[in-house]
């Protein structure tokens, strides 16, 4: 009887000295920091690199009508009224903008349909 304690006993110690050690390991370090005075001033940051651009998600903007966007004369930080202020222009390109109706109506002359153009009859 004494050894099955001694046993169950052993098996303990050694269970919770696995666990205290797990735990130690696993416990955060304290990291290292920089300390420094805190001052109001003008800042200055420039971030010099050069990387490689990954596209994942590409987008298609487009506008229901056709032309080419001029540049902006404004620069960042202009100062903008709304009604007055141009924003952007828009350049029309020559040809003239067709919607499909007008499309339609171009490829076959008026008044012909295709059963007619095939020479076919309307079922009396």
């Amino acid at each position: 009887m004494k050894q099955i304690w001694l046993r169950r006993l052993a098996i303990f110690l050694l269970s919770a000295f696995a666990a205290a050690g797990f735990a130690w390991l696993m416990w955060p370090q304290p990291v290292l920091v920089d300390v420094g005075k805190v001052s109001r001033g003008p800042m200055l940051l420039v971030l010099s690199e050069e990387g490689i651009n990954r596209i994942r998600d590409t987008y298609a903007v487009s506008a229901p009508l056709t032309g080419l966007l001029e540049r902006s004369s404004l620069n960042v930080g202009d100062k903008v009224n709304a009604g007055t202020s141009i924003v952007a222009r828009i350049r029309p390109t020559r040809e003239p903008v067709l919607n499909w109706k007008e499309l339609l109506s171009r490829r076959r002359p008026q008044g012909t349909s295709p059963r007619q153009r095939c020479g076919a009859q309307k079922p009396a």
